[in-house]
């Protein structure tokens, strides 16, 4: 007992450095073929499949995959109502599982269950030892030797007996490592999407807002370093919600994928082309100057102007275009953004497709802000009156129609 034990430890310290179940459960069963100097055997468990999963063999050729339906009808009996059936399997092993104890056959040629078909690559039984691997009252497998000169006595069963025990204990530790190995892999794979989700927009597979934002002040920093240029476009499509509206998310999604395959494929020199959600989407230049940058709002303006094709509709899809400059439009990303989003706002207010910020719009855009706060206030102090204009028929010299006009009065005027 105390070798048998001392080759479980040993079967156990390999099992816990390298996580190898075949390995460990290989020392398991060189063990019970030397103890019992049997000439072949097999250590078993059923597992999934359903099959009955051979773990570890010697002195014979097994072929898993020729074999696998081998074990099918059993195993699925087993799943099925808890306990294993061998229809198909009444053989000296099968029989092991079947009725979960030892099975010893020194004369198998008068045993009727030798006579069943055998696996492919077992040789000839002259004698068999089969050992149930229990789980409490449940049979997990079973350790198989066979061909012992003279054949097998009590002690053979009762020195396998330990050793099945041993792999009991092996195959448990097994599973809760196996599932141990499985929650990680599982955990990793959600932190991987988390991640992808905090950086990249799902819709086009392109960095999202946060990560360009990160690049494009680590490409600041370099080009401050360097003393280089940086342009900023920022990009929008033009009546984007009518196609929404019309034809429905779904399709304007569709647009959106393609709109960021269209980029990338226009502006390949881009150090990163993002999409900062809706129908925005940006891209900035290392080492481009006012005119490379105009150069490349020229060529997705050209990209874009191919027809959009759904599957049952061509549509045309324009989109105005902001540009900022580092160093001369501003320090860090925060400006560069706001500022070429000032400009995407003027090229769209002038239909030109592109334009390159200028302070001027800057200033426009903080009237703007200041003039819609004061509004507000308008509205709350009474400040707008209404005025009634009358449209006159000048031929007939007679009132046709009137129109009303919200005047506002403002404390400063």
């Amino acid at each position: 007992k105390t070798e048998q034990l001392t080759t479980v430890t040993t079967a156990m310290a390999a099992f816990l450095k390298s996580g190898n179940w075949r390995e460990a459960s290989s020392i398991i069963l060189r063990s019970a073929l030397t103890r019992t100097e049997s000439e072949y055997g097999f250590i078993g468990v059923v597992a999934e499949g359903p099959v009955l999963r051979i773990l570890s063999y010697e002195g014979m050729i097994w072929d898993e995959e020729a074999n696998r339906e081998f074990y099918v009808d059993a195993v699925r009996t087993y799943h099925e109502v808890g306990y294993i059936e061998f229809t198909n399997l009444d053989n000296l092993f099968g029989s092991v599982i079947t009725g979960g104890k030892v099975v010893i056959a020194n004369d198998p040629s008068s045993d009727i269950r030798s006579g069943r078909r055998l696996p492919d690559g077992h040789p000839a039984i002259n004698s068999f030892l089969g050992v149930p691997i229990l789980k409490g009252d449940e049979v997990i497998g079973i350790i198989g030797v066979a061909n012992r000169p003279g054949g097998y006595s009590i002690g053979d069963r009762d020195r396998v007996g330990i050793l099945s025990q041993a792999v009991s204990v092996l195959y448990d530790s097994y599973r809760r490592y196996e599932k141990e190995i499985t929650l990680e892999r599982d955990r990793k794979q959600a932190d991987e999407l988390v991640q992808y989700l905090a950086y990249y927009d799902v819709l086009t597979g392109l960095p999202n807002r946060t990560l360009f934002h990160d690049r494009l002040q680590q490409a600041i920093a370099i080009a401050r370093s360097e003393g280089r240029t940086l342009s900023l476009l920022i990009l929008d499509l033009n009546r984007f919600k009518e196609i929404n509206n019309t034809l429905g998310h779904p399709n304007g999604d569709i647009i959106l994928q393609q709109i960021g395959l269209r980029l990338q494929d226009a502006i390949k020199e881009a150090d990163a082309i993002a999409r900062f959600g809706g129908d925005e989407f940006a891209i900035f230049l290392s080492g481009a100057d006012a005119n490379a940058a105009i150069k490349a709002a020229g060529m997705i303006i050209k990209r874009l102007e191919e027809p959009f094709v759904l599957e049952w509709l061509s549509l045309d899809i324009s989109a105005s275009i902001g540009i900022a400059l580092f160093p001369g439009n501003g320090e860090d990303a925060d400006i560069l953004i706001r500022r070429a989003d000032i400009a995407m706002h003027t090229a769209k207010k002038t239909e030109s497709g592109f334009c390159v910020y200028l302070p001027i719009y800057d200033q426009h855009s903080h009237e703007r802000l200041a003039l819609m706060g004061e509004l507000r206030h308008a509205i709350m102090q009474d400040q707008l009156f209404l005025l009634y204009q009358p449209k006159i028929d000048l031929k007939k010299s007679e009132p046709v129609g009137v129109e009303a006009l919200v005047r506002w009065q403002h404390p400063k005027s």
